[in-house]
């Protein structure tokens, strides 16, 4: 580390005592659960890594939430302790007392409980942290097994000890009994100065009057401090209380086996639990920030960058502190702030370096959101000696031991906070060091903010691109500052107004404006008119902004009643259409009943009326207008021999007249006009080996088969089989089928001949060709053909 850097960490720490960020950390510290989490907390240091400090954002993001979701009364670490010293010392083989297990066991306990908080869907990056904590659920088990949640070994430890302290208490009843039988004896009444049982040197006593200390045998363990009573052990319980002891060194040393071999069984994991209590600090460390961070109304800000942004800023230790907004950026980058005295100028000083340094040591800040904090190496501080808030204090060679170092090593990556610059000293040469030190930040890019009561360095605001003014509000009217920072204007100190308010002569204040040279006077009246000026401009932008804000409100008003109609007009809609398509599935399944009763019943004239059927369901299955999508517009122009797509029906059609605005179109074995906008034109169908064409429908409905196989059937038989297939074929929209006769006598295939030739279904049939099943196979075109 070189001189610089060592100057620069000493200054950070000076600086960060400066502005109070201490008192800060002991605030947050006392949130946290336990001691490595406030340890963490009170020596909390700067982020310089960018991704480390998102990666603590992230963390503390799912923590604010698992805080702020219902009952949180289990989020805790209380119990949880420092514990790896003392499980070091148990692998080098120490016995650890019943307190510093029960450390342990609470210890590994809160982690095991942590475990349980969140899940890995709704807290991924908590999850994986906890997740990687080490499960010691055995060890602690043992350890409870043996020491209860007070820290006392349990009778239940050992049957060993569960005898030994049967034992005592009965040694105990025992010698009670004796000691009560001879506390209430009419014989050794006039001897007993009190009648109860007390204890001396661990055994059990009864005080006697000291002259009859010889009336009562046993042995004197105590006397009174007046002398008038000793304390005997009466000889009948001596026997019965040497055993007594004898049977608390079996306890002693039966505990002392139970410890030693708890204490090996820690050892054994003394790695394991050192991890647990680093996991379990930094766990408390960001519950402890978490905390403060909502009980401060805190955010996290944004950080990297290259403006210093404070939005709504809070001092977290003043009651009902005045929110500060304030910002600096790459191309202006200093900020002169001026006012009256005890307006509120190093407050501001005070709350930017401590929310700098809360953000950059990867903590909540009390802001509101847009806050965002450049990643500054270091801050520096020049508040004056041992400097408050409510002080001002300072001296020039105080100033400059701060400002020196200073000057010498800040860079673009540094924010100098700065108390009246140049003060201390003669106004002219301090107005003039000021202003030098000023360009020297601004040459280096440094982040500064100043304030001072300077009227030349007021001018640097109106003068270089890269230096901002600020004022602290003051009200006149009551002499009392406001606190509020107004960015872009220079401030006055009020001084001969304040005087004149408070009393002073009107002599003395025109004999002073006297003496004030020209140039003095002059300024601090452009000063005054170009922030009146400059209100008034303010004012006028955050009317249209209101303005705007209003109309945009309205706007998004008018937009969401819009989506509201849109949606609630779909969704009836989509009521009636479902409506619709229940009626007429109903009518589906009434009307395909209908059709079995006409083949059924009928016989030359079922192809009529299963066509009719057919007509009646096309017409009741047409979509309401009301609920009609909207129409799609035919790309090209229909004309006839066209095949085209019929809106809300499957398959193809063919165009055979074009007459204005409607069509007549061939769908199976039906002619149909229709509206143009309805049709759609489509690609021919692909037409196979014997070349005509088939229409998607025939794959599709109602699963039929291309063929129909009669062979082996009576001439009868094959005529109802062949009349019901057919209709099955016009109603499923076929163009073309098969029947298959077979060659034989040549009897099946003259009667499928004779039947088809007088079928209006009909459009032509032939005998297979080649590959198609030749004389044995009759290839049958629906429709009323062309």
């Amino acid at each position: 580390m070189n001189n610089g850097d060592t100057i620069a960490e000493s200054r950070l720490r000076v600086s960060l005592d400066l502005v109070q960020f201490p008192e800060v950390l002991e605030r947050i510290a006392g949130l946290s659960d336990t001691v490595m989490g406030k340890k963490r907390i009170k020596s909390a240091q700067y982020i310089r890594d960018y991704q480390q400090l998102l990666e603590r954002h992230r963390y503390l993001d799912e923590i604010v939430r698992l805080l702020n979701a219902g009952d949180n009364h289990h989020i805790s670490l209380q119990g949880a302790t420092e514990i790896t010293r003392d499980v070091k010392r148990a692998a080098k083989g120490g016995i650890l007392s019943q307190e510093q297990l029960l450390g342990i066991g609470l210890t590994l306990k809160a982690a095991q409980e942590a475990k349980s908080w969140v899940t890995a869907e709704d807290y991924p990056i908590l999850f994986h942290m906890l997740d990687a904590i080490p499960s010691l659920t055995p060890v602690s088990q043992a350890i409870f097994r043996i020491i209860d949640e007070e820290g006392q070994i349990r009778d239940s430890a050992s049957p060993q000890l569960r005898q030994i302290r049967r034992n005592i208490q009965q040694a105990e009843l025992e010698i009670d009994r004796i000691l009560e039988g001879i506390l209430h004896s009419s014989h050794w009444a006039e001897y007993i100065q009190d009648a109860i049982v007390t204890i001396r040197a661990g055994r059990r006593v009864i005080p006697v009057k000291a002259m009859f200390r010889h009336q009562v045998p046993g042995i004197v363990h105590d006397r009174s401090s007046s002398g008038q009573t000793v304390f005997v052990e009466p000889m009948p319980v001596v026997q019965k209380q040497n055993q007594l002891t004898e049977l608390h060194q079996q306890e002693d040393e039966e505990i002392r086996r139970l410890l030693t071999e708890l204490s090996r069984t820690v050892g054994v994991y003394h790695q394991e639990c050192a991890q647990v209590e680093d996991a379990l600090g930094t766990l408390d460390e960001l519950l402890g920030i978490a905390r403060y961070g909502l009980k401060t109304q805190s955010i996290l800000p944004t950080v990297g960058g290259d403006e210093l942004r404070l939005v709504e800023a809070r001092h977290p230790l003043i009651d009902n502190p005045v929110p500060l907004d304030l910002s600096l950026e790459r191309t202006r980058h200093i900020l002169i702030v001026t006012g009256p005295n005890t307006g509120g100028k190093t407050v501001t000083l005070k709350t930017t370096g401590l929310i700098v340094s809360m953000a950059l040591s990867g903590m909540m800040v009390p802001c509101r959101e847009g806050t965002s904090i450049p990643l500054f190496d270091r801050i520096w501080v020049d508040i004056g000696d041992e400097q408050s808030i409510e002080q001002n204090l300072s001296t020039f060679s105080s100033h400059m031991a701060r400002l020196i170092p200073m000057m010498e090593f800040a860079d673009d990556k540094t924010l100098c906070l700065i108390d009246e610059l140049g003060a201390g000293t003669d106004p002219d040469e301090g107005s003039a060091l000021a202003e030098a030190m000023i360009h020297h930040l601004r040459e280096r890019k440094v982040y500064a903010i100043v304030t001072t009561h300077y009227s030349r360095l007021k001018l640097l605001g109106f003068r270089l691109p890269d230096v901002e003014n600020a004022q602290v509000a003051f009200d006149r009217e009551t002499l009392t500052p406001t606190y509020h920072l107004i960015m872009g204007q220079p401030g006055s100190s009020h001084a001969l107004y304040i005087a004149r308010r408070l009393g002073m002569p009107e002599e003395i204040i025109q004999q002073a404006r006297t003496l004030m040279d020209e140039e003095g006077t002059t300024l601090a009246d452009v000063i005054e008119q170009a922030n009146h000026l400059q209100m008034e401009l303010r004012e006028a932008k955050q009317q249209v902004a209101d303005q705007q804000r209003v109309l945009r409100q309205k706007i998004q008003e008018m937009e969401k009643e819009r989506r509201v109609w849109l949606e609630r007009n779909e969704r009836e809609k989509l009521h009636m259409r479902d409506q619709w398509q229940k009626e007429l599935q109903q009518l589906h399944d009434e009307m395909m009943a209908a059709i079995e009763t006409v083949r059924q019943s009928q016989g030359p004239d079922q192809a009529r009326a299963v066509e009719a059927l057919r007509e009646i369901w096309r017409q009741r299955g047409i979509l309401p207008q009301s609920l009609q999508p909207p129409k799609r517009r035919p790309s090209q122009m229909i004309s006839p021999g066209d095949y085209v797509h019929v809106r809300d029906f499957e398959g193809l059609a063919r165009v055979l007249e074009v007459n204005g605005k409607m069509a007549l179109v061939e769908v199976g074995t039906l002619r149909v006009k229709l509206p143009i906008e309805d049709l759609e034109r489509a690609e021919a169908p692909k037409r196979s080996q014997g070349g005509h064409a088939r229409t998607a429908m025939a794959l599709k409905a109602q699963n039929l088969r291309i063929e129909c196989d009669v062979r082996g059937m009576t001439v009868d038989e094959m005529l109802d089989v062949v009349d019901k297939y057919l209709d099955d074929a016009v109603l499923a929209g076929a163009f073309q089928v098969r029947i298959i006769h077979g060659k034989g006598t040549g009897t099946l295939r003259k009667a499928v001949t004779q039947m088809l030739k007088d079928d209006p279904r009909v459009s032509q049939f032939r005998l297979g060709e080649r590959g198609e099943g030749g004389d044995g196979v009759t290839v049958v075109t629906l429709g009323s053909g062309e």
